[in-house]
Order: structure tokens, then sequence, then C-alpha cells
């Protein structure tokens, strides 16, 4: 049983299909769940991260290498189809970003752009169902799907319980021998409250912009916007990842809304967002040189501290010398991870759960679309972004439209994670990770509870055979850790489905 099909999900249920099919198992029964209909896309890149937000990495850095032709394949043939939805929404981002890629997409020229994220949920709902009909003809497997939400689990003798509770509230339960938990990030820290700040009674207060959408939100924050009368006012952004950019883009791109705010405020703990990304031409070879890792590497011993210290240094020292995020930030990744084989065990595991992380932080980029956007509210004044905490220092609030929480995910242990998780949790099936934010596995990716699997962001804190595990919101680990599962998945069921 899958609960939840985003793309971790996806790419494990994909790829033990194609296990299943090699190994020449007795066919499969595959139940599939997810709370949301939008299957096989998860929250980025489905309905609910709506039509305007971008991939945040290029797509040759997004995708995996083996995606990167199907996919370029699969576009070619359904181009017009798949951005229908972006240029339907007209604004000006959008407009800016066709007048700008359209070319390069017609021609094929896709590794350097950051395109509309639907468009990549399309391509993983097509790769998902083209490899479930492929295990139905060649009599593999056979995958149902279930809308519904599963709300506890017990474990019985070679297998589980698991109670579902559908769309309208109805509760039963099914047997699955295995189960794989692919249920995204962490949940998103409420710290909203009901009226954290003296606001008008018609502020938009959203505790997750993509609960239970993008479009959700902005019409929201229309009706704050028509309630005002026409004065300007202001928005609140609480967090400066990229759930802000997205925010941010959206809000601009929607001409009500840009027309009726006249100052985006964002405060966060860094005062920073992510630093431009510029495209790089073929051959890019920045003259930055990361001096304090490669000095670090002549040392006998070393600890994760000292490698957070040298990145530290070497992006100092970059900047000092006029070096960009787009110079520093190839030779320090490679840097970085050169040094993670020469910790141990200990020293690892605090990688995964809180340097890693930090370092990852250091490093946050972004490209030019959601920049250029920024770039302009900041240079208008229209974008002030602060160092603070919320709500202590967000100041007054009584011209605010809207406050939006980006201020990402909180532990596994906050009242809002979901039932399944704190119920899980409190019987013991399931440890959290020192850093709160994922779920203890073996290097099987099996918890405390025998055949109790997990995949994608909710690995992050774990070392597995060896490897740091964190930000597995990156779709190349996700499908190498979802290789990993679906060949130990695979073995599994061949021992038990031939004996």
């Amino acid at each position: 049983m899958f609960v939840g099909t985003g793309i971790s999900n996806t790419f494990t249920l994909i790829e033990l299909l194609a296990e299943l099919e090699r190994r020449k198992a007795k066919p499969a029964t595959l139940l599939l769940i997810d709370k949301d209909p939008d299957f096989f896309k998860g929250v980025p890149y489905g309905d609910r991260s709506g039509d305007a937000g971008l991939i945040i990495s290029k797509l040759a850095d997004f995708l995996p290498a083996a995606h990167l032709q199907p996919f370029a394949e699969w576009l070619e043939h359904n181009r017009d189809q798949a951005f229908d939805r972006f240029f339907a929404l007209g604004g000006e981002g959008v407009e800016t970003w066709r007048n700008a890629y359209w070319r390069d997409v017609e021609a094929g020229e896709i590794g350097e752009l950051y395109l509309p994220r639907y468009v990549l949920g399309q391509y993983f709902e097509h790769i998902a169902r083209r490899a479930i009909e492929r295990a139905h003809e060649r009599n593999v497997a056979v995958c149902e799907t279930l809308v519904g939400e599963v709300v506890g689990l017990d474990p019985v003798d070679h297998g589980f319980t698991v109670a579902l509770r559908d769309r309208d509230g109805r509760e039963n339960e099914v047997r699955a021998d295995r189960v794989i938990l692919g249920l995204g990030s962490a949940p998103s820290k409420r710290i909203l409250g009901s009226r954290p700040l003296a606001v008008s009674p018609g502020c938009a207060v959203i505790e997750d912009p993509f609960d239970p959408g993008i479009a959700d939100m902005l019409e929201r924050i229309r009706g704050a916007a028509r309630q005002a009368d026409g004065a300007p006012g202001r928005v609140l952004i609480v967090g400066s990842n990229a759930g802000a950019l997205d925010v941010i883009f959206n809000l601009m791109n929607d001409r009500t809304i840009a027309a009726a705010i006249g100052r985006i405020d964002v405060l966060s703990t860094s005062g920073k967002l992510p630093e431009l990304f510029h495209p790089q031409p073929a051959g890019f070879r920045p003259g930055f040189v990361g001096r304090a890792l490669k000095e670090l590497g002549t040392h006998e011993s070393i600890v994760a501290d000292d490698i957070l210290d040298a990145v530290r240094q070497d992006i100092e020292s970059a900047r000092r010398d006029g070096f960009t995020m787009t110079d520093t930030f190839g030779d320090i990744s490679v840097g970085f991870n050169s040094l993670l084989d020469r910790l141990s065990p200990d020293e690892k595991l605090r990688v995964a759960r809180d340097t890693g992380p930090r370092i990852g932080a250091l490093q946050r980029k972004v490209g030019q679309d959601y920049w250029g956007v920024v770039d302009s509210l900041i240079r208008d004044g229209r974008l002030v972004v602060t160092r603070g905490r919320f709500p202590a220092d967000a100041g007054h609030g009584e011209d605010l439209r809207a406050i939006v929480n980006c201020a990402g995910s909180g532990p596994l242990t906050d009242e809002a994670a979901p039932p399944l998780i704190r119920q899980l949790i409190e019987r013991g099936w399931v440890r959290p990770t020192g850093s709160g934010l994922g779920m203890q596995v073996n290097d099987d990716l099996e918890t405390e509870a025998a055949g109790l699997y997990v995949i994608g962001p909710m690995l992050t804190g774990n070392v597995v055979h060896g490897d740091p595990a964190w930000n597995l919101e990156h779709c190349g680990r996700i499908a190498m850790f979802a290789r990993r599962l679906a060949a130990h998945l695979a073995e599994r069921a061949v021992a038990e489905l031939t004996t």
C-alpha cells in the first residue's frame, strides 16, 4: 500500500513495477491512497500549487538525468496542451516568461529553463499511468487508486490493518502486507493563530498558502483588497523560503492584487531571500576557489562543524571578492560533499540532522524569473525584507490585507501533524529523527514497525547506507532513494510470492 502519491511514491511505484516485471514475480496487488484526487503529483506539482509556480532549479538540474530526454520527447508532443493553463492565467509574470522563453520551448532547448511546475506534474502522471497500464497488460500487478485519508494503522501478523476515511467521512479498514509512507514534507508550522496582530476584520490570515491551494489564497486576498475600497495596503509574508517566492510571484502576477498592494513585507529569522542564480553558458568556469574547504581536506580528522565553518568562510570571502551565487554554488557543493565520507557515523548523523540543512540555507538560490519580480519590487520600494521573529517584530497590522505563513515545516510532534503521524509516534512504531522533521529508518528505509517504510522528505535526518539524508525535496535524491526502496520491496515480494 502506498500512502500518498507525490513524486516520492510515484517514482517508487514506477521503479517497483519495473523490478517486478524484470524478476518475473507473481502478480501483485498495489493500493495507492491519497486524500487529494490529483494523483502522482503531490502538492508542489499539482493543482494546489496553482498554475503560475515555477520549478526552483533549472530543468537540467531538477530532473534526474534518465528523465531529461523522455520528458523532452513528451513535451514536444504535448507542448501546446501542457502550457494552456499557464498562458490562460495572463499576468505580467506569465507574459514576461512567454516572451522570453517560448521560442526556446518550441525549439526543444529547455534544459536551462525554469518551467511551470504543474507541467512537470502532468509528466509525472503520464509516466505513472503508463507504467500502471504496462504492468496490467503484462500481468505484473493490478494497481488501484483510492481518494481518502489513512487515519490509523495497526500491525498484525505479516502486515497491517489500515483505517481509512473517505471524502464523505465514512471509515473502513483494509489489510496491507506492507505500507510505504510518502507523506511529503513535515507539516507546516502553525504560527499565526486566529488574530496574531491588531488587523482589520477583512485581513486574510492564511496559515498555509498551499492548503487548500494557491488559487484559494489569491481569491481571499482579492476579497480583502476589495473590502479596502481601493486604499493601498500591505501583505506580510512570514518566512523567506521558496514558498515565499512562490507567493510573491503569484501575487504580482494577479493584476487585481498587484494594483491593490502597495507593499509586501517579508519577515524571517535570516532576513534574506534566496540569491539570484544566473544561467550558465556551456563551458562556464568560475574564477572562485573554495580555499577553506580545500584546506580542510588536508586535515587528518574533521567534524561536521568544521565543514560548516569552512563553507561560511568561503561564501563570505567570495562575496567580498565580488563572486556571486552563480560562481560559488558548484565548487562549494562539490567541496562539501567530497568531505562527507571523512566523517564518523556520529558526525554524519549531525550532518543529516543539522549541519546539512544549515549549509543548504547558506546556498539558497533562485532563477531569473522569480528574482526579476523580487528585484523590481525592491527597487520600487514595494518589497521590504526584515530579519526578525513573528509576531514580536511584525509591527502594526492595521493596513494589512493579508498575512501569509511561509515559515516552513514544524516538528512531527506538532499539533498540526496529521492523525496518522501522531498515532504512529504515540504507539512507538515511528520515532522522529533528531531534527524532528523526519522518521527514523534503517538502511532499507524501514521504521520500527516491520513492513512500514518511509520515502521522500520525511527521510531527512537519517543516515542511509552511510549517506546523510536531507533536502529530500530534490528530485534527483528522491529518484535515488526510490530505486533503492523499489529493489528491496521487489526482492521481498518475489521471495514471498514464489514460496
